[in-house]
């Protein structure tokens, strides 16, 4: 008890040794402290203290762990009244946070380790910035930096990319940040979790990457450092190839600089290019399909090649003797007998003529009307191919008869024998038993 007496005397007895001796007794130093002196002190010497395993700091709130077990007692006691110690952090600690993170201590710091790592990550975790990545393991002052008196800030830190990394945004040269107009949004190109190897979503941009353009380095299409408004054409990063390409030479042909024209799967596979003709005013159909674009396009020749057929079928007409199509007098429109299809057995639509085939006529060969290959001014009458057979009938004899020679009066293209001849048309129209 404070102002109580020690209940220990020390009293020297021994025979030999003059009288016995007692000290008056004395005021603890330690207050009110109602333990063993045993606990802490030993008869031998007073001091220096040491404290017993018997003595259990734990008693009286405060368990000693980690660092605080070997902590001297005079670092927190630093007055023999004990009972002046308070039990809180902050009565050893100074707060260098200066009150902003409050006076719990427990909630970043441990008593075996005041810098453990650990505590602090799950407590930074209960905060608007959650460390992953590199940041899980970042010394805290880089981003808690010193203020002008020396303190961590902690406060109304920047959780935003460009509140710490700034100034690594600046000074980025490959490509340089601020001259291509970069967005101070580190995510678009970086990770949390792997600063380097920069990947970035292209997909979002109004030029999705595919096919081989998924491969190209950036510097490829961005040499000049421009990715703001970058000349997205073909011809923007193609110009080389289209000025050096020979077999076509694309320059002298006049093509078209935006290469998906031909190259339709150019980001895929750049070689074998294939031309959409049927975007033209000729689409190619049957055999024209299979031409090779020479054939038609001869030196070169690409922009207004004739699209008749006589351009490059004049040979073949020249050469046809069966029939002869220049004796013939026939027109160079070879879409008038011929097909893309199949180029041999043509067949001519009479039907387009003045004389339309009908019956038996569809069966006729060209050569049996058409005799000596005459097909322009061709006598359409009956008696032109029939006049044989007018004359050599008997039964009634036509000539004798008087017959017209119009066949028609009596005979059908469907079946010549069996006429019937419409003696309606006659003065003597014929009724009754005159039928």
């Amino acid at each position: 008890m404070r102002g109580g007496i020690l209940a220990t005397m020390l009293i020297l007895s021994a025979h030999g040794v003059g009288g016995l001796t007692a000290q008056e007794p004395t005021t603890s130093p330690h207050g009110d402290l109602a333990r063993p002196c045993v606990e802490c002190h030993q008869a031998a010497a007073w001091k220096p203290a040491h404290v017993s395993k018997d003595f259990d700091h734990g008693d009286f709130g405060l368990p000693l762990e980690g660092a605080h077990a070997a902590a001297p007692c005079l670092s927190c006691h630093q007055s023999l009244d004990f009972a002046d110690v308070k039990g809180t952090c902050a009565s050893c600690h100074r707060d260098i946070h200066q009150g902003e993170l409050g006076l719990t201590c427990s909630r970043c710091h441990t008593a075996k380790s005041f810098t453990d790592q650990a505590a602090m990550f799950r407590m930074h975790q209960e905060t608007r910035f959650a460390l992953e990545g590199p940041h899980a393991a970042a010394d805290c002052r880089s981003c808690h930096t010193p203020a002008s008196q020396g303190a961590l800030t902690w406060l109304n830190r920047p959780t935003t990319c460009e509140g710490c990394h700034l100034p690594d945004f600046r000074a980025t040269t490959n490509p340089s940040h601020e001259d291509a107009g970069f967005a101070t949004t580190c995510t678009q190109c970086h990770d949390g979790l792997n600063w380097a190897g920069v990947q970035f979503d292209h997909s979002v941009t109004a030029f999705p990457l595919e096919g081989a353009h998924l491969v190209a380095t950036c510097e490829g299409c961005h040499a000049n450092g421009i990715y703001r408004g970058h000349d997205q054409s073909c011809i923007a990063c193609h110009q080389t190839d289209y000025d050096q390409v020979t077999e076509p030479a694309h320059r002298t042909a006049g093509f078209p600089t935006d290469c998906t024209t031909c190259h339709i799967n150019g980001p895929v596979q750049w070689t074998g290019a294939q031309f959409d003709h049927d975007a033209t005013q000729f689409p190619l159909t049957g055999g024209h399909r299979a031409t090779v674009c020479a054939d038609c396009h001869v030196n070169s020749v690409f922009q207004g090649t004739p699209t008749l057929c006589v351009t490059c079928h004049q040979a073949a007409f020249d050469q046809t003797t069966s029939p002869n199509h220049q004796a013939a007098g026939f027109a160079t429109d070879c879409t008038q007998c011929h097909t893309t299809t199949q180029w041999l057995g043509a067949v001519f639509d009479h039907n387009s003529t003045a004389f339309g085939l009908t019956g038996a006529h569809l069966a006729v060969t060209c050569q049996d009307c058409h005799v000596n290959s005459v097909f322009q001014g061709t006598p359409t009458l009956c008696v032109t191919c029939h006049q044989v057979a007018f004359d050599q009938t008997t039964s009634p004899n036509h000539q004798a008869a008087g017959f017209a020679t119009d066949c028609t009066q009596c005979h059908t293209t469907a079946a010549f024998l069996g006429a019937h001849y419409d003696h309606d048309l006659t003065p003597f129209p014929l009724t009754g038993a005159h039928l």
